[in-house]
């Protein structure tokens, strides 16, 4: 799946994970799959955010977050709507963000400051998202 925004953001948590906030994300993403069945879809965001935690059902999926020849693979849990990090590491109400759990991959480390346009592909997709089967 690939989701596009207009800005990112990464906070240093405790317990080596960090909060990714995205702001302004791009209402539709685009999910594809792999062969042998090659096809492709544009699904609501927040409608694949909130069957996030049955789909993924304890095994998040892989994101590599991108922009402007910044790239940082993480791994992505716990989507908030609706919601953006404090500099403290709280996570507070922004009506047009998603906030989610980043923890790194080994060897990758976040970058700090505002990440202008990226791009998030997702290594996995949802089964179904409003009836619609992907796999």
């Amino acid at each position: 799946m690939v989701m596009k925004a207009e800005q990112a953001e990464f906070v240093e948590a405790t317990d080596d994970t960090y909060t990714l906030t995205l702001t302004d994300v791009d209402p539709v993403m685009l999910a594809f799959t792999d062969r042998p069945e090659r096809t492709a879809q544009a699904w609501d965001t927040t409608v694949v955010l909130d069957y996030w935690e049955s789909e993924f059902d304890g095994d998040p999926p892989n994101g590599a977050v991108t922009a402007d020849g910044m790239r940082v693979a993480v791994t992505l849990s716990d989507p908030r709507i609706g919601m953006s990090a404090r500099s403290d590491g709280a996570v507070a109400p922004n009506a047009g963000a998603i906030t989610f759990t980043a923890a790194p991959l080994p060897g990758q480390v976040p970058p700090t400051g505002t990440i202008n346009q990226p791009t998030v592909f997702l290594d996995a997709s949802p089964t179904s998202v409003n009836s619609q089967v992907t796999d």
